[in-house]
């Protein structure tokens, strides 16, 4: 997790780094990506994201920014839902009061197959009115999002699979993405624009496989997926199509094991949002930034950069960049208010030289870890990251037993060179570390609700290796 950046790059999740524990606690790189810069005098729908898919029945706390005109204040926010043609247009609800100092409101919304349209397409709209008593001024923003049933499932002939592969092309063609010999180069138009199937535009649904593909020359060996076309500027794999009970959307190796490889800065190299819950991600490997041999020239420079510790326990100036904090994979639930992410198993991946965490899921719940290799991560971050992290679980139901499983990993090397930025000291680097399960941080946006679920942790092997004296 990372307060300091959460704060400062326009997000309303603004954990305190006041109150931690001295032993055995996490404060994981977790973020929650959204939608590009806040322009002077604007307002915009942080969440759900841009054709997000959400369920029907669900609770989802619909999240949105106003930054006002110079001089002005908000009076009122309101979101309203359009199915359409501008003739089902209801208002969802209103809100005067900011959920965050950076005027942030929550307006809940109670999703309905009902209220969509056509190919459950549903838009949400904002307005925010603002005034400086003498004159009033009105911003707004949409947003497209995809309501499914709570029973959609794709099974046998139906279900569909989508395919990815670096280097492919990305544009939006008739059946690109389509099968292994016409595969998309881009996650973000296989989730988002979708593919084009016999004229018709195809999302995948719960059901689904998502085929990652080695590089584009057979052969050659894995080729490296960047960040040009995730769905929200900082993450590779941003996912925002959620599974069903029992019928999960999985996102696997085609062949071989495809990396993921970040080549510029990053946040996550896949990250699930609230509302994204029935995903399987296996057979993958996640690469950061920096490879082992880079360690002598590149830690002077992580020890140095914005937000960290200087020798007297001050903080340098500036926000903790991402090259030096980005993650492998996050499952991040805070402030999902009843949307968040569950039912995830992460399994049979490599992931590896993340300047931030391994794998970590923060406010969700049954979560499965299990037979990955997770090693050499956390190097360079100032947030006192882990391999394999599960901090503040979340109830999704009151299941007294087993929840969460970490089984069978392997994690070594995974270890701290940079002070954590809150007490500047070298803290977690752990391997595993299970962390605050009574909720009782104040950076929990559900704080007092201890978890009441079990968590196997069982048959791992974790070491800690020194590359560096």
């Amino acid at each position: 997790m990372q307060p300091e950046r959460l704060s400062s790059v326009r997000r309303e999740f603004s954990p305190s780094t006041s109150s931690r524990r001295t032993t055995g606690l996490l404060l994981w790189l977790f973020f929650l990506s959204t939608a590009g810069p806040v322009l002077a005098q604007s307002t915009s729908i942080d969440y759900p994201y841009q054709r997000q898919s959400v369920v029907s029945g669900a609770q989802l706390p619909v999240r949105i920014r106003v930054t006002p005109p110079a001089g002005f204040s908000i009076t009122e926010v309101r979101l309203t839902r359009n199915s359409g043609g501008g003739s089902t247009t209801a208002v969802i609800g209103t809100s005067t009061t900011p959920s965050s100092s950076t005027n942030t409101f929550s307006i809940p919304w109670s999703v309905s197959l009902a209220q969509s349209g056509a190919g459950g397409f549903l838009e949400l709209a904002t307005s925010a009115t603002c005034t400086n008593g003498a004159s009033t001024s009105v911003l707004t923003s949409t947003r497209l999002v995809t309501v499914i049933a709570d029973n959609a499932c794709n099974t046998g002939a139906n279900v569909k699979s989508f395919y990815l592969q670096a280097g492919a092309s990305t544009a939006t063609t008739a059946g690109l993405g389509e099968s292994s010999a016409n595969p998309s180069g881009s996650f973000n138009k296989i989730i988002n624009n979708g593919v084009l199937i016999g004229g018709s535009t195809v999302r995948p649904l719960p059901g689904d496989i998502i085929y990652v593909m080695n590089g584009i020359d057979a052969g050659s060996g894995p080729q490296s997926y960047t960040r040009t076309d995730a769905t929200t500027g900082i993450d590779l794999f941003a996912m925002i199509r959620t599974g069903t009970p029992g019928c999960p959307i999985t996102i696997t190796n085609f062949s071989g094991t495809p990396k993921l490889k970040a080549t510029s800065a990053i946040n996550n190299a896949i990250f699930i949002p609230p509302g994204i819950s029935y995903v399987n991600i296996s057979g993958l490997e996640i690469e950061g930034l920096y490879t082992d041999a880079q360690l002598a020239t590149t830690l002077p420079l992580a020890l140095t950069q914005n937000g960290s510790c200087r020798d007297d326990g001050t903080l340098r100036a500036g926000t903790a960049p991402f090259n030096f904090n980005g993650s492998g994979i996050t499952i991040d639930g805070r402030n999902g208010a009843g949307a968040n992410p569950h039912h995830i198993n992460i399994t049979n991946n490599i992931i590896h030289n993340c300047s931030g965490g391994g794998v970590g899921a923060i406010e969700a719940d049954y979560v499965t870890i299990e037979k990955n290799t997770i090693y050499n991560n956390a190097w360079y971050t100032v947030y006192g990251s882990s391999g394999i992290s599960i901090f503040h679980p979340w109830n999704f139901d009151g299941n007294a037993g087993y929840r969460n499983y970490i089984r069978n990993n392997k994690c070594y090397g995974n270890r701290l060179y940079v002070k954590w930025n809150v007490g500047c000291k070298i803290t977690d680097g752990n391997g595993i570390i299970l962390d605050d399960f009574p909720n009782s941080q104040a950076s929990s946006t559900i704080r007092y609700q201890e978890y009441t679920g079990k968590t196997l942790v069982a048959n791992n092997l974790t070491r800690t290796m020194r590359l560096l004296n």
